[in-house]
């Protein structure tokens, strides 16, 4: 089965009428840019930005839908929903089905009338080769994008497919031009009332005639991502913006070759739909649907998703029948079409004031967002709303800075990425809440439900600052036969046993020592920082032991291709293995040490060097708002429940006993069987084509793991001594200093005392 290519480009155009509610605020200004045609017609790019536009939201609770309890149904439809267009009265269902006896693939496109009923099915690929990209409607007509893939000749070709208002096929043609150069992708494309294809790529604009023919081209110093049509039928182009303003709308008239008005917008466009009534184009954010008008620069919100319990992450489709209705699909991710739902506009006397909690994070995970919006959904009292800075060039930075400003969150996420904010510095700041007292009060949960040495790791100092449901052991393993089994050692035991060994020799996977020091600081870099007693050891000897052991590689910058971990390991060219270990990573490393492997740890001044890695984390704040309904989110991530369904898919341990025992038995199991939450189990099996991958890839989906080596994995699980964490800012003044040692510009003394100083200037002021 041929791997299916996504479509690049958004939902482009979708037409919708709209009612409004909204609030003030200013945006600032954006630079000229001046481009020339490439086709010999002039393209004015040259518009300038308004200095200010608006966010109206005078009327929040105009904004609340509500679920209906009319049903909604698309009868007559085959397959899996692919896409869902929007055109008016009408939306083109794009299907797929995959038949495991035949080994065959089929896609459909239906015409099903949009509040639902009967579907039509317009086109079915008879090509298994063949992909639909992107669907375009105008004045009734259906264009479609349509990709052949022909393997013998490497290529694919692209095809134009039109469909009339009845859903009749009246054109198909070769489409080829539309593809654009090697240096450019196509993000999207519109066709406009007089028939003309506008085909907006990345970094270019093209028109084209009916017959395929460039009428008009330029080149643009933004980025763009989408389009659509306005009101008045003219092309709406969305680029890239920055920091402070995620996207720019600009209005190009086809028929003239022109830019005509520009705008800032406040909140980046991830589904872009057609004007109409008082609106030039309309848009799904992340927090809501929205309205923009050109004239008065005024952006809109329409729908609130929070405030309407969506659950955004998920969305199959979404639009809206009318100002006061719309119809939401949400993915239940079960391998079966979701229900449609409709939603109505609330009254504002039915909108019940709630107690709003907010949650500060630099990326919200789909799962913890679908677990918001459940909770939302279940508490009428309460409701809590994302904070997210994802579209921050330094979420760090900003974070802290909103802080500091008095915009002190209830709770906050934390996730797997490292620009959020230091958890260990938020406690040591006292500004997290020991949620012990409600975990000891808790009718269901008890500390005893929790893996001992993991769920003492996330505690500090006795307390309970946050709770995470998974977790993996984070440490260094080695060559027994180097070090016979030592568990845990010092800075200066581990620097003399590198020591001890040829030059040539690597310590990680890199010889580079700015990539050392990477590991280093991912690793132990928290062994250097106390936040609650406000202190760094920057100028400590084992820090300098840490930075001696990195000056043994290079300057120069990794070659990846060339890096080949397994065989470095298993040829003693490379000292230790690290990181984030799953079981099966844990048993993975185990076949790269010929003469056994020994889990040595992280160098650590008492020589406990195995750490947990928390890749989710929710606390809350000791400004909290309502402190019991926080926990009463919170707990949902220590429940059974919340991951006794999930914990085969998942390579992260359970932080619960109870389930992490029924992780065990499944990554050990040789034989299906039936578990205890009642699902049916498939032992772990070699997938053959991931041999292909070269020695250098660690697999971690192979056969079972033995019993010998679950003992080992479990004995380092009871190891554990400490958290695993990361502060960037930190990381940052030790990278900007550490330059001059690595070149022997300064000594090491010289720099510890430059990292030392700037490092506790910045504890001081963020204390």
């Amino acid at each position: 089965m041929r791997k299916r290519v996504m479509s690049l480009a958004l939902a482009a155009v979708m037409v919708m009428s709209m009612g409004a509610c909204g609030k003030n605020d200013n945006a600032g200004e954006a630079g000229k840019a001046s481009v020339s045609d490439a086709a010999g017609s002039t393209l004015n790019e040259s518009m300038e930005v308004p200095s200010e536009s608006t966010v109206e939201m005078t009327d929040p609770e105009g904004c609340v839908f509500k679920l209906s309890d009319e049903k909604v149904e698309f009868e007559g439809v085959e397959g899996l929903y692919e896409s869902i267009r929007y055109m008016g009265d009408k939306v083109v269902l794009d299907t797929y089905e995959w038949n495991e006896e035949s080994s065959s693939e089929k896609e459909r496109l239906y015409l099903v009338p949009s509040a639902g009923g009967a579907a039509q099915c317009i086109y079915e690929s008879g090509n298994p080769d063949s992909s639909i990209q992107n669907i375009v409607g105008v004045d009734g007509k259906i264009y479609v994008e349509n990709l052949i893939y022909e393997d013998d000749k490497d290529t694919v070709n692209y095809e134009l497919i039109e469909f009339d208002s009845s859903g009749k096929e009246v054109g198909r043609k070769d489409a080829s031009f539309m593809e654009g150069s090697e240096d450019q992708y196509l993000a999207s494309w519109v066709v406009t009332g007089s028939g003309k294809l506008v085909c907006i790529y990345d970094t270019e604009i093209k028109i084209f005639d009916e017959s395929g023919k460039e009428k008009n081209a330029v080149k643009t110093e933004s980025t763009n991502v989408s389009g659509c049509l306005d009101k008045n039928g003219n092309v709406v182009i969305i680029s890239n913006g920055d920091n402070n303003h995620p996207a720019i709308a600009k209005i190009l008239d086809a028929e003239n070759g022109a830019f005509i008005d520009a705008a800032e917008i406040e909140h980046f466009p991830i589904n872009l739909y057609n004007g109409s009534g008082k609106y030039d184009f309309t848009y799904r954010a992340e927090d809501g649907i929205y309205g923009y008008n050109m004239e008065e620069k005024t952006e809109v919100l329409l729908c609130d998703f929070t405030a309407s319990e969506m659950a955004t992450s998920y969305i199959r489709g979404l639009y809206m029948l009318d100002e006061n209705s719309l119809i939401y699909i949400e993915d239940n991710m079960s391998g079966e079409n979701p229900p449609i739902c409709k939603y109505v506009k609330a009254d504002p006397s039915e909108v019940k004031e709630k107690t709003e909690l907010t949650l500060m994070c630099h990326y919200c995970d789909p799962d913890i967002e679908k677990e918001i919006t459940n909770f939302n959904r279940n508490h009428p009292d309460v409701r809590i709303r994302i904070i997210e800075y994802r579209d921050s060039e330094n979420a760090q930075e900003d974070m802290s800075l909103d802080i500091a400003a008095g915009n002190i969150p209830d709770l906050y996420f934390f996730g797997d990425d490292t620009e959020g904010l230091s958890l260990q510095q938020l406690m040591g700041k006292g500004m997290l809440e020991d949620m012990t007292p409600f975990l000891e009060s808790d009718p269901e949960l008890s500390e005893t439900d929790f893996v001992p040495s993991v769920f003492n790791a996330m505690k500090q100092d006795g307390k309970l600052y946050f709770v995470s449901p998974f977790f993996q052991v984070s440490t260094f393993v080695a060559s027994d036969a180097d070090l016979g089994g030592k568990q845990g050692w010092t800075f200066d035991e581990m620097k003399q046993y590198i020591e001890s060994k040829p030059e040539d020799t690597r310590i990680f996977y890199s010889t580079s020592k700015d990539e050392n020091l990477d590991s280093f600081l991912y690793c132990c870099g928290s062994s250097f920082v106390d936040w609650e007693k406000g202190e760094c050891y920057y100028n400590s000897q084992d820090f300098k032991d840490l930075l001696e052991m990195c000056n043994r590689g290079d300057n120069e910058e990794t070659d990846w291709v060339d890096i080949k971990t397994s065989d470095y390991l298993a040829e003693g060219k490379q000292l230790f293995g690290f990181g984030q270990m799953s079981l099966n990573s844990f048993r993975d490393y185990q076949t790269r040490f010929p003469d056994g492997m020994t889990v040595v740890g992280y160098p650590d001044k008492d020589g406990r060097g195995v750490y947990a890695c928390f890749n989710t984390a929710v606390a809350m704040s000791s400004k909290c708002a309502d402190k019991e309904a926080a926990w009463e989110f919170i707990r949902i991530f220590l429940t059974e429940d919340y991951v006794k369904n999930i914990y085969s898919v998942n390579d992260w341990n359970s932080v619960r006993a109870d389930v992490l025992e029924n992780q065990f038995r499944y990554k050990t199991a040789t034989e299906e069987y039936d578990d205890e939450y009642g699902n049916h189990m498939v032992p772990q099996s070699c997938n053959p084509d991931l041999n292909d991958l070269g020695d250098d890839i660690l697999l971690d989906y192979i056969k079972p793991v033995t019993q010998e080596t679950l003992d080992e994995y479990k004995n380092t699980i009871n190891r554990i001594s400490k958290m695993q964490s990361e502060d960037v800012s930190l990381k940052n003044i030790i990278k900007e200093e550490v330059g001059a040692y690595f070149a022997g510009d300064k000594s090491v003394d010289e720099v510890c005392e430059i990292i030392q100083n700037r490092a506790s200037i910045y504890i001081q002021e963020n204390r």
